[in-house]
């Protein structure tokens, strides 16, 4: 039995027994042992919630104290090596860059990065370039790219000098929806005006 470590960086325990938990649970349980680390944001714990499967709790977001994100991905890489999972598969942009680090450091080989968007394009400035070097790190250091849309999967593949391959879930789309529903705003330029008229005046 292979063993999975599913990461996920989650604001509370019950967005991980409802959505987190299910996608882990979902794996075939003969052929994998998952486990589920999460980092809950401060003041939101809920130690009510019982879970289904292993669950530790980790300080995995990247921040502005150098010291002590390496202190954090020191423990990621320790944790790897005992616990030798085959595969990692993270999510969320800021939760991702110190696990996939450490999970390469570490010599895992197979390293999915479970993109849900990518927040750089919808900032300027000096924040939009940290967060394009977060979304680079992540990609640079995972094995495999998985996005959520056709339009993701397009800026992906204009927005880094090297052309990482970014592929999506199949079949359909992370939302449960078939390919076929799939729209391209960026073709509707008429919608993409009026949205933006609503979002200036809501």
């Amino acid at each position: 039995v292979r063993k999975q470590v599913y990461i996920h960086t989650s604001c509370s325990f019950l967005f991980t027994k409802r959505f987190v938990e299910p996608l882990a649970l979902a794996l075939d349980q003969k052929k994998y042992d998952v486990e589920v680390w999460i980092d809950p944001f401060i003041n939101y714990f809920d130690y009510k919630t019982e879970f289904s499967l292993p669950v530790q709790l980790l300080d995995l977001r990247i921040n502005w104290n150098l010291i002590e994100c390496s202190v954090h991905l020191l423990k990621l890489y320790r944790l790897f090596k005992k616990a030798k999972p085959s595969v990692v598969e993270t999510h969320i942009s800021v939760g991702s860059v110190l696990p996939l680090i450490a999970a390469k450091v570490a010599g895992i080989e197979r390293r999915i990065y479970h993109n849900h968007g990518i927040p750089f394009v919808g900032y300027k400035g000096i924040l939009k370039w940290i967060l394009y070097l977060v979304e680079l790190l992540n990609c640079y250091f995972a094995s495999e790219v998985i996005t959520v849309s056709k339009g993701m999967q397009r800026i992906y593949g204009k927005m880094f000098p090297v052309n990482f391959h970014v592929r999506l879930p199949d079949p359909g789309s992370a939302c449960g929806l078939p390919d076929s529903y799939y729209v391209d705003l960026e073709s509707m330029p008429l919608i993409k005006k009026t949205a933006r008229k609503k979002w200036v005046f809501r």
